[in-house]
């Protein structure tokens, strides 16, 4: 692990790996002008269900960024030929437990329709994982038939922001 102190104003770290960690101690009190930028990680994320879903030929992304104490990043899906949905609601693994509940956007484009569909992402206090609540759907969380049968081309794009334990 890695530490540094700021002891200057204006002190910025952006731009770089930290193998095994990085602590950052900014030592001048009260100036907003001392930040640290790590680069986007990217993670696949872990997609389950009541069933076994399977990426497939299809794609499951993911990327992330720290800023202090709070994790923001993305998951984008697309379904392939392959791809199977499962059964029942989805939910998709983050790269940290969160602190406290939270909430953030998603949506999913129907290739077939073509369609839009806009919702919610929800994270729960103490969990690892983000499910979506598509807007106008009946099902608590998008799955395996909600809002749409899915078929190849469609995306699924989940926006999160969160506080990390």
């Amino acid at each position: 692990a890695w530490t540094l102190s700021a002891t200057l104003t204006n002190t910025v770290i952006e731009g770089n790996n930290w193998p095994g960690g990085l602590t950052l101690t900014d030592s001048v009190p009260v100036d907003a002008s001392n930040y640290i930028s790590m680069p986007r990680q990217v993670y696949t994320p872990t997609w389950t269900s009541g069933g076994s879903p399977a990426i497939g030929d299809g794609a499951l992304n993911g990327s992330y960024i720290y800023d202090g104490d709070t994790c923001r990043g993305n998951i984008q899906i697309t379904i392939g030929s392959t791809t199977n949905v499962g059964s029942g609601a989805w939910s998709f693994s983050l790269p940290k437990q969160a602190a406290r509940n939270s909430s953030g956007s998603c949506y999913v484009e129907d290739a077939t329709g073509p369609a839009v569909y806009a919702g919610v992402s929800h994270i729960a206090a103490g969990a690892s994982v983000v499910r979506c609540a598509i807007s106008g759907s009946t099902a608590a969380y998008m799955g395996s038939a909600t809002p749409i049968t899915w078929a190849t081309g469609d995306k699924i794009e989940i926006d999160f922001d969160y506080q990390v334990d």
